[in-house]
């Protein structure tokens, strides 16, 4: 899956590689521009007051005079007051008016004949009609209110401005929340703390502005990216001049310039030391941890220096390896302390982040991952993704030598820096060790067999260390809180005054958070005396322990507590206090969850480290298509499956709801009418019915009167009842409906109303508000779909493994015939019964035509060699004959000269004509054995006997053989590996312009070693010079440079002369056997050359300018047996 190579044909990669070519000349201004705002909020926002926006407040206001004017100028003109009301009753105002928390409320000398939008307490009339123009606090409510009263009339305009309850002001008139409100009255105050007055025609008050306690999110998110980039900046400028003799030094040095940034943004309050991140959840005192923030702040640079190293691996090897013992040993034990303070700080934070209320490291329940949640998992991603670049860094520097001893030390040290928090971390630093040990097993297999798919063994590794300790421990910090739980239930002196405390603005449980999924029952005297938010069989479980002895219980997916005490009476009770059990599907969700999160978020922070996805070949091959489409409809029925089942469970919960609702409504509604028929309609006379009729906690009965009055309600806190719903009133009052229903608070309440009937007679509305915990409560909190999701998403992971399989099962013919067609030339025929197919199939058939094609391709190439053998053979015979008929034509031709001299002259004139014969047929023999050689060695090329030589004196007698040529001067030049250079000049015979500096013998050069034949690489050197010569014959001016260098392990030895140059038409042919321009010679020299050099591991080529000379290149690689350095 991963490669550790730069691909810039992967478009992924190519992409980014352009853009941080764009972006590298503006990160620095873009970071110092970021953290300009950071800070400029930081010190000059932050405890400052904000806007309070007053001119949008008067804005709003006068505009909600202005629309109400209208209808209240009409009611107290009117003459006909019913028509009025009843107009207003069957129409509707405008629905903005509800948004902005608007209500109108007509009166009629002192009663309520119309009102809209009622949310306050109920019975007020007279509250109501009393003036005012500034603010009013009504129950939990801080209310404007405006009075008008004409002839016996009143009309009151209520906006609600603020609800104390749940902390916020109205959103519709205040853009700025961080506000107070102070009434005209309590000028004196206004003025101390400076608040603005706000004056309409028909309010007046004051807005406090309040400090910016902490800064928005986007100066904070400057912040981070300031650090990112300016964490990046000084890593690129450090690598840019990190060199492989300073890799170690530059190493040193960018950590410490991280360590005292870090110091630095700590002091200075960087990014946001105000913000939800820097809170010390982890302890006031904890200065190991401090924030969470602030672990993600260290672990992202430390993640950023841990690339660089990853990225200068190379460099720092090679230092590495130069190092002595001591060195060695101190680079060893660096890295050791490095992973083991990596690993050690954050399994403090995890197991004190399990026994956090405000992390829930329960990700499989996503919908209740809060923001903080998130961020620790973030963190996890940086600490795996830490721990792979570091391990890998260490295998480059280290391999595989005293693997094992460096494993044992870190884990040592791990269990050392544990030791003084043990008891914080709840002994869990031996199984860390553990899991460590797995985890370095990965980094073996790894450099073991050299592929980088211990990636996802490694992922493996870290999801069940992660999931392990989640689960194992959130049980057991669970478990105290449920203790905890029940010590403060026992210790109330009635239940209502637990509610008071558990219900907050939004009806959940606020005591403390982690005990908002708990539920309790108390038991005294074998009953249930009260029961909170649950449907369990607590009766049931009580049966099953010993009176007097805490147990803990796990029955139907729930764990129970059952606690023994007290209470002030002296009476014994039970409570049971019950959590949802954790589950298999909940902790293979978990492994899942987190396995998945870190495969994409550390395969991304890995790519940015310089690791790469192969895109192109993950997109190509079948195995994609195979996987898409299997994923593709897996997903799709997963899609499709959840949106089935929730709009089932959605429509079976509202049915259920609608159906109890009705029922009991129903059932309410007879018995209030058989009760009136004895009874009167009256306050008391209807709390004694309610009292009667109330049998369950989770509904909640009010009666009204026919004017829309709360006559009495079974509610303790009158919350959610106050008067009735002008919408309910408007139905059943005056349009005659029988029943009216509605949702209220995000649908967690049903509210619906009924007409009271006794004997045919209208008494008033009865109300039943339904709240049903056990099924409408659990949906809220996503249990269904959170399960539905978990379940799916492990069929997911099921899925992608049988895609692999089937990937696997249907491409082995296709990857077998791939690497065939890969290995063509050696004609690899592939084997249908080994690939498991049947020749009939479509793959088989494939294979049979591809065996067949084999076949012709192999008869082909036979009949091709032996047509080239034959070609060859041909050529060769030709050349021989034509290289051996050369010298026997002047042969024949003197010998039948020196026969008619015998026929016609004396013995003494015949002598030196016979000794001329002779001289001659001796250089065509000495002619004909020189190509016999020459042939024989083209054949017999590469049984040479390579040893190691030293090129320096090679090049030097070479040198020497051709400086007694005349009119040549040969020139030498050195640079092997060191700063000197010596130029001189092989002493010329002529002794004129060209005398040259006489060639040092003795030298003290370095040698620069080979492995070759010395006798077939000076063939080669005096082949070169020699072609050179014969070219500069019959110039007056004529030398050869002879150049020696070494770099990058490779000797490179130049040959230039200054000849005519090699004409452009035959460079092509210059290599070819048996070309020549000479008119005598085999044209074999060069051939043999290239063969001789090639064989070597080494690279000959020429270039060559008309006129000016020509210069050949001969490259060879360097033999570094000797210098390396043995491994200490």
């Amino acid at each position: 899956m991963f490669r550790n190579t730069y691909n810039s044909s992967n478009p992924l990669r190519a992409f980014g590689l352009r853009f941080r070519a764009r972006i590298r000349p503006i990160v620095l201004p873009l970071a110092l521009c970021l953290l300009a705002v950071n800070l400029f909020y930081s010190a000059f926002r932050v405890s400052e007051k904000v806007d309070p926006g007053s001119r949008h407040v008067v804005r709003e206001l006068q505009t909600i005079e202005q629309e109400t004017e209208r209808i209240v100028g009409n009611w107290l003109e009117t003459r006909n007051d019913t028509l009025f009301v009843q107009r207003l009753w069957y129409g509707d105002l405008p629905a903005a008016w509800a948004e902005k928390g608007v209500s109108l409320l007509l009166f009629r000398d002192s009663a309520l004949v119309y009102w809209s939008n009622y949310v306050y307490l109920p019975n007020i009339n007279s509250f109501w009609l009393t003036p005012s123009r500034t603010i009013r606090q009504i129950g939990s409510h801080q209310v404007l209110t405006s009075l008008q009263s004409r002839n016996g009339k009143s009309a009151v305009v209520a906006i609600d401005l603020r609800d104390r309850e749940t902390d916020r002001y109205n959103a519709e008139i205040f853009p700025e929340q961080r506000i107070a409100l102070l009434p005209a009255s309590d000028s004196i105050r206004a003025r101390l703390v400076g608040a603005e007055r706000i004056d309409t025609a028909g309010s007046s008050f004051y807005i406090e502005a309040k400090t910016m306690q902490s800064m928005p999110w986007w100066p904070e998110l400057c912040g981070w990216g300031a650090v990112l980039l300016l964490c990046l900046y000084l890593k690129n400028i450090v690598r840019r001049y990190t060199t492989r003799r300073n890799a170690f030094l530059n190493a040193g040095v960018l950590l410490l310039v991280y360590a005292l940034l870090r110091i630095g943004l700590y002091y200075a309050g960087i990014p946001n030391s105000n913000g939800v991140l820097f809170n010390k959840i982890y302890g006031l005192h904890n200065r190991v941890l401090g924030s969470l923030g602030d672990l993600l702040l260290s672990y992202g640079m430390f993640f950023v220096y841990t690339a660089y190293l990853f990225q200068v691996r190379a460099k720092l090897n090679w230092r590495y390896r130069r190092f002595a013992r001591r060195g060695r040993i101190l680079v060893s034990l660096s890295v050791c302390v490095l992973i083991a303070l990596v690993v050690s700080i954050f399994h403090y934070a995890l197991i004190l982040s399990i026994y956090s209320p405000k992390i829930n490291m329960q990700i499989y329940d996503i919908f209740d991952l809060s923001y903080t949640s998130a961020m620790f998992y973030l963190l996890t991603v940086l600490f795996v993704s830490i721990r792979l670049l570091l391990a890998h860094t260490g295998l480059v520097l280290f391999g595989t030598r005293r693997l094992v001893l460096r494993i044992l030390f870190t884990a040592v040290l791990i269990l050392l820096f544990l030791w003084p928090v043990e008891n914080q971390i709840h002994r869990t630093g031996y199984t860390l060790v553990v899991f460590f040990l797995f985890a370095a097993g990965s980094d073996y297999i790894r450099q073991r067999y050299k592929h980088y798919g211990s990636f996802i063994i490694s992922l493996v590794i870290f999801s069940a260390y992660i999931s392990y300790f989640a689960t194992q421990e959130n049980r057991s910090a669970q478990n105290n809180a449920q203790k905890l739980y029940a010590r403060i239930l026992a210790t109330s002196p009635h239940d209502l005054a637990i509610m008071s405390l558990e219900e907050n603005t939004t009806g959940e449980l606020s005591l403390d958070i982690r005990f908002r999924d708990f539920t309790y029952a108390r038991i005294k005297d074998g009953q249930i005396s009260f029961r909170h938010d649950n449907s369990n069989n607590y009766q049931g479980l009580a049966a099953r322990i010993t009176p007097g002895r805490d147990t803990i219980l796990t029955r139907n997916g729930q764990t129970h507590l059952l606690y023994n005490y007290y209470g002030q009476d002296g009476r014994h009770g039970l409570l049971v206090i019950s959590r949802k059990a954790t589950t298999l599907l909940d902790a293979v969700s978990l492994y899942a969850y987190i396995f998945l999160l870190l495969f994409v978020l550390c395969g991304l922070l890995l790519e940015i480290a310089g690791y790469t996805f192969n895109i192109q070949r993950l997109g190509t091959r079948m195995t994609f298509k195979i996987r898409a489409v299997v994923i593709g409809v897996v997903l799709f029925a997963m899609l499709a499956v959840t949106c089935v089942i929730v709009n089932h469970t959605l429509t079976n919960f509202h049915a259920e709801q609608r159906r109890f609702v009705n029922n009991n409504l129903q059932r309410l509604g007879t018995s209030i009418a058989r009760y009136l028929e004895h009874n009167p309609f009256d306050g008391p006379s209807l709390q004694t019915w309610l009292a009667n009729e109330q049998r369950d906690v989770n509904y909640s009965i009010s009666v009204f009167g026919l004017n829309g009055d709360l006559l009495a309600t079974s509610i303790e806190r009158q919350k959610y009842i106050t008067r009735m719903n002008s919408a309910a009133y408007r139905y059943l009052h005056y349009l005659g409906r029988p029943f009216y229903a509605t949702d209220i608070d995000d649908s967690q309440y049903t509210s619906a109303f009924a007409p009271i009937v006794s004997d045919g007679v209208l008494y008033g509305y009865l109300n039943l508000q339904y709240y049903s915990p056990s099924v409408n409560n659990s949906f809220l909190q996503h249990e269904l779909l959170a399960d539905i999701l978990n379940l799916f998403l492990i069929i997911l992971c099921v899925a992608v493994i049988l895609s692999e399989f089937l990937y696997r099962l249907l491409a082995k013919p296709f990857n077998q015939l791939h690497e065939a067609m890969g290995n063509i030339s050696k004609m690899q025929k592939i084997d249908a019964i080994g690939s498991g197919r049947k020749i009939s199939d479509e793959v088989g058939m494939l294979v049979e035509q591809y065996n067949t094609m084999i076949d012709y391709l192999e008869e082909s190439y036979r009949q091709l060699a032996r047509s080239e053998r034959e070609g060859a053979w041909r050529e060769m015979a030709r050349q021989v004959a034509h290289e051996i008929k050369n010298p026997l034509t002047p042969m024949r031709l003197k010998i039948q000269m020196l026969q008619r001299s015998m026929q016609r002259d004396d013995c003494d004139a015949l002598k030196p004509k016979v000794e001329s014969t002779l001289a001659l047929l001796l250089d065509q023999i000495d002619l004909l054995t020189k190509i016999a050689s020459e042939f024989s060695d083209f054949a017999k090329l590469g049984e040479g006997h390579p040893t190691r030589i030293d090129l320096v004196p090679l090049v030097c007698n070479v040198a020497k053989l051709y400086s007694g040529y005349e009119h040549i001067g040969v020139r030498l030049h050195f640079e092997c590996g060191c700063n000197w250079q010596d130029n001189g000049m092989a002493p010329g015979t002529n002794g004129g312009d060209d005398a040259s500096v006489p060639l040092p013998v003795g030298h003290t050069r370095p040698p620069v070693w080979v492995t070759a034949d010395p006798d077939h690489l000076t063939r080669v050197f005096v082949n070169i010079c020699q072609n050179a010569v014969q070219a500069m014959a019959g110039q007056k001016q004529a030398w050869i440079d002879i150049d020696l260098r070494v770099t990058d392990g490779r000797a490179r030895i130049s040959f230039r002369d200054n000849g005519p140059g090699i004409p452009a038409e035959i460079r092509e042919k210059i290599f070819l056997p048996n070309f020549t321009t000479k008119s005598s010679g085999s044209g074999l020299g060069l051939a043999l050359s290239r063969k001789i050099v090639e064989l070597l591991g080494g690279h000959i080529g020429f270039t060559s300018i008309p006129g000016t000379g020509t210069t050949f290149t001969v490259d060879l690689p360097v033999d570094t047996a000797a210098e390396t350095e043995p491994d200490a």
